[in-house]
C-alpha cells in the first residue's frame, strides 16, 4: 500500500532536503524568512501559532496556499530520499 503524500508532507521533504537530510536541522531551523517555516513540520500549524509568529516578525507567511512548484520540488524531495534507501 502506498502512502498519500499531501503538500505539507511535500513541503516537510522540501526542508529535509534543504537542510542536508538532518530533521534536526529542520527542527532547529532559524530560516524565518522561509515562507515554508510554519511548516517545515509536515503540518498545518495552527491559526494561534501563525498569528504570533506574523506578529513576532512583522511578516506575513503563506496561508494555506502552497504553490505547485514548491509541492514538485517537496514530492521530487521525497522521492529522490526513498530512491537513496
Amino acid at each position: 500500500m502506498s502512502e498519500k503524500y499531501t503538500a505539507y508532507k511535500a513541503m516537510r521533504g522540501y526542508c529535509f532536503n534543504c537542510k542536508s537530510q538532518s530533521f534536526i536541522a529542520v527542527k532547529n531551523c532559524t530560516k524565518v524568512e522561509c515562507s515554508l517555516f510554519m511548516y517545515r513540520f509536515g503540518k498545518r500549524p495552527d491559526s494561534q501559532e501563525l498569528a504570533k509568529w506574523e506578529e513576532k516578525y512583522s511578516r506575513k507567511i503563506v496561508n494555506n496556499f502552497i504553490s505547485k512548484e514548491t509541492q514538485k520540488k517537496g514530492l521530487e524531495a521525497i522521492k529522490k530520499m526513498r530512491e537513496k534507501k
